[in-house]
């Protein structure tokens, strides 16, 4: 599907870019539509939040480190809040909490510093433990580990938040059924990301005047 929506010259409500991994990419769904950028569009229009610009840079196997590269196609375009969306693949790498807090740290300062971002959201990790394409004991390994990183990056927001520049971390509770989980049994599926999207778009409608930007 389409890489960028809502017309490049058109004046914007909220200029939003998505970085981050193949789930970011919406790998799991047949449609850019059905995935979390055209649920979270939609879930922001819903919100009175249009129009709507939006950008996505994300690749399959993409880990925290990743983000700098993805994000240089995009010269020094500006946005108003960036989701990022990395850990399943500095999870099934084993990555320390350190190393991964610093690729965070520095993708934070790039969307910052480049990119002007006013806030930034760093979504969650999913639940690993219950994904069904992984076998026991690596399920158990690979959900205990997401859920260390998961931990960290929480208390790294918490630390590194600014009031000029909100930096959020919005947990990726999800309950429910297989059906959830796409067909590989490791990626969202299209209800998945319905409550993904809905999850990020409460979060960013909680930020303070961040849709109050001028558009002249």
């Amino acid at each position: 599907g389409e890489r960028e929506g809502g017309g490049a010259d058109a004046p914007a409500a909220l200029r939003l870019l998505i970085v981050g991994d193949s789930s970011a990419a919406g790998v799991g769904v047949a449609m850019q539509c059905d995935a979390l950028t055209g649920q979270l569009a939609d879930e922001l229009g819903r919100r009175g939040i249009a129009p709507l610009r939006w950008r996505l840079a994300a690749a399959t196997g993409a880990e925290a480190a990743d983000a700098p590269a993805l994000l240089a196609p995009l010269g020094n375009e500006p946005f108003d809040v960036a989701i990022a969306v990395f850990g399943v693949n500095d999870t099934t790498a084993l990555r320390p909490p350190q190393r991964y807090l610093a690729a965070v740290e520095r993708a934070t300062e790039m969307l910052r510093q480049r990119h002007g971002v006013r806030a930034v959201l760093w979504s969650g990790l999913p639940p690993m433990h219950r994904l069904p394409a992984l076998p026991q004991p690596l399920r158990w390994v690979l959900g205990s580990h997401a859920r260390v990183l998961d931990r960290s990056l929480a208390a790294w927001c918490r630390r590194s938040d600014r009031a000029d520049a909100p930096l959020r971390h919005v947990p990726l509770a999800i309950e429910g059924d297989r059906t959830l989980i796409a067909s590989d049994g490791f990626h969202p599926a299209t209800g998945a990301c319905r409550v993904w999207a809905r999850l990020l778009a409460d979060a960013i409608c909680r930020i303070p005047d961040l849709t109050e930007r001028s558009t002249t």
